[in-house]
């Protein structure tokens, strides 16, 4: 029975175990940066944009940021305050927060490469002046936070996928795919039922326009009416749009 209960709980809060999971594998990332005995500045490998894009693209911009506060600051303490990882993956999953706030396709993710980059480019020097650090030492700073920055996108990507089948999260990515005209059912529903389907998207035009006048979900809006009547293909011709002549079935 308790078992059972907490199954339950675990599904109807799956984002927050989807949360809670992300913040597990960025700690223990950072734990193994701790215990590993490398003298290579392997603290940038710590993938927090990739926590940054999953928490935005899933749930909003706003949580994708806080997010990527608690998560800088998790992998700091973990590194024993270390202030210097912390401020760059700040700076560097903001960035990527910024680009992956409106989402239209999946490649946009990769878009985020030099955003990412450039975030932890911009704290590694201002610490290395700080610090009055030699250039070799900031060049190979840097190029670890570019093996990073080229990473994180192609882990959010596999990711993401991960995530929306283990956790049944819908995303505006699965929507805007779902919306797509070369949909197979929606091809199926202009071939079998033209009048359901013409009904349909005039339906998916005005709910998006609603949506968007209330400050709702125009993507959720529009998918749901160009699905609303998909059960008519079972008898397409007992419906008046489908018919051609004047007998009503």
């Amino acid at each position: 029975m308790l078992y059972i209960f907490r199954y339950r709980i675990f599904w109807n809060n799956r984002r927050l175990a989807l949360f809670a999971l992300l913040m597990l594998l960025e700690g223990f990332f950072a734990f193994l940066t701790r215990e590993l005995d490398v003298s290579a500045p392997i603290e940038f490998l710590i993938f927090v944009p990739v926590a940054s894009m999953l928490l935005t693209i899933i749930f909003d911009s706003r949580v994708g940021f806080y997010g990527t506060v608690i998560i800088a600051l998790l992998v700091a303490g973990i590194r024993g305050n270390d202030y210097a990882v912390a401020l760059s993956s700040i700076v560097g999953g903001a960035l990527a927060v910024y680009t992956v706030r409106d989402m239209k396709n999946r490649s946009q993710i990769f878009r985020s490469l030099g955003f990412i980059f450039l975030g932890y480019a911009l704290a590694i020097i201002a610490l290395g002046v700080e610090r009055f650090e030699s250039l070799n030492v900031v060049a190979e700073q840097l190029m670890y936070a570019l093996a990073n920055a080229i990473v994180s996108p192609v882990l959010t990507y596999g990711l993401l996928i991960f995530f929306e089948r283990v956790f049944s999260v819908t995303t505006d990515l699965t929507l805007m795919e779902l919306s797509h005209f070369n949909h197979p059912l929606l091809r199926k529903l202009a071939e079998q039922a033209s009048g359901t389907y013409h009904h349909s998207l005039t339906m998916a035009s005005l709910a998006e326009a609603a949506a968007s006048a209330v400050g709702a979900n125009e993507v959720l809006a529009r998918v749901g009416a160009l699905f609303h009547d998909i059960g008519k293909l079972v008898k397409p011709n007992y419906f008046v749009e489908n018919q051609k002549g004047s007998r009503n079935r």
